[in-house]
């Protein structure tokens, strides 16, 4: 999309898909491949994982995840997924306690890993995430067991909390759509002033703990949650609102002054914007295209379909064979050359093998 006219560059259609997790999407810049989580319909609604190539339009998936996962962000240094989800801390209260995890998906595989958990942390504000790629932390709004709004800065690679200090905010005014800016440390996001009837732009300064109002927004009435995104190369925000008319507007902003760029109509109801910052994260972090698609190492299997036995020509290492609802049915070493498991005693249906390290994977049908 065009966001200084609000018009579609180019429309795909993804087949299979009826519905987006809210929070779910993302975008790995290194591949210039879109994330997404939806509900599979046809499978109890347990979510998938779709990457959609936006160069060729062409979507792949990935069987059913083995976890709930929302707001997702992608390292840019680590290329990795990472998400937040919730489990129950206390089952005997009516409703129960939840605390938080954090969790790195498989993109590949849909294998969700729970690194750490927050039992002190009930939930995480809807479109209230942001990641900082230079030290690969995670930045949200989040509530805690004692009600209190609170903004978490959370070191991925340890799991450790580096900061979590009550916002600022009075009652009657609200947070929404934060995004990190690489280039000046600090987060950007739209403030709701429920007391004073005014949505503004705002900076917050994650050391301080303090926010300025840059500029308001006019005419708006409304949100969309999780349809902000952050040009880092330009340092804009753009963000989807509704308008007083109820109509559906695509509003840019000068992050360094917070004077309002563009402000256009967009036809239609859009979901979970993301941005192509591909160029600024590689010259930010290095050809990380390149050495994504030279790490990628080939795997050939054959026959596909099959009734039996498969035949599997790989690099040397450790292999994992999941099946659509993402559980692992077997793992196995794929010796120098070639690798031929019996598969005879499977269900039919679609299969996946992937290597642990996650540098190759294919499918093929089970007959």
């Amino acid at each position: 999309m065009d966001h200084t006219t609000g018009l579609p560059l180019n429309i795909n259609s993804i087949a299979n898909v009826n519905a987006v997790v809210l929070g779910s999407s993302t975008f790995d810049q290194a591949n210039r491949e879109y994330i997404f989580s939806d509900p599979d319909l046809s499978n109890g609604n347990t979510p998938r994982v779709f990457k959609v190539d936006v160069a060729s339009g062409i979507a792949t998936n990935t069987p059913a995840l083995t976890e709930t996962v929302n707001e997702y962000q992608y390292d840019l240094q680590q290329q990795k997924l990472f998400g937040l989800g919730g489990y129950i801390t206390d089952s005997t209260t009516v409703p129960p306690q939840y605390g938080l995890r954090l969790l790195a998906v498989n993109t590949t595989s849909a294998l969700v890993t729970q690194l750490y958990q927050y039992p002190q942390i009930n939930y995480v504000v809807a479109g209230g995430s942001t990641y900082n790629s230079d030290s690969s932390n995670i930045i949200f709004q989040a509530i805690d067991t004692a009600n209190q709004n609170r903004m978490y800065v959370i070191d991925v690679l340890t799991g450790a909390i580096l900061q979590n200090p009550i916002l600022p905010n009075v009652s009657g005014t609200f947070f929404n759509e934060w995004e990190y800016d690489h280039n000046t440390g600090k987060l950007y996001g739209l403030y709701r002033d429920n007391n004073n009837g005014f949505i503004a732009f705002v900076d917050y300064d994650l050391a301080a703990n303090t926010f300025n109002i840059l500029d308001t927004v006019p005419g708006i009435i409304g949100l969309t949650p999780g349809a902000s995104v952050y040009d880092q190369a330009t340092s804009t925000f753009i963000f989807q609102a509704v308008d007083s008319a109820y109509n559906t507007r695509l509003i840019t902003v000068d992050a360094t002054n917070g004077q309002i760029m563009y402000n256009v109509l967009v036809e239609g109801y859009l979901v979970e914007l993301e941005i192509d910052n591909s160029q600024w994260g590689e010259d930010r972090y290095g050809s990380t295209v390149g050495v994504a698609e030279q790490g990628r190492e080939p795997l050939s299997l054959f026959p596909n379909p099959a009734a039996d036995k498969i035949e599997l020509e790989t690099a040397p290492g450790v292999y994992l064979m999941v099946d659509s609802r993402g559980a692992m049915v077997e793992k196995f070493i794929v010796p120098q050359g070639t690798k031929r498991p019996d598969i005879a005693h499977l269900p039919s249906g679609r299969y996946w093998i992937v290597s642990e390290d996650g540098t190759s994977s294919t499918s093929f049908i089970k007959r």
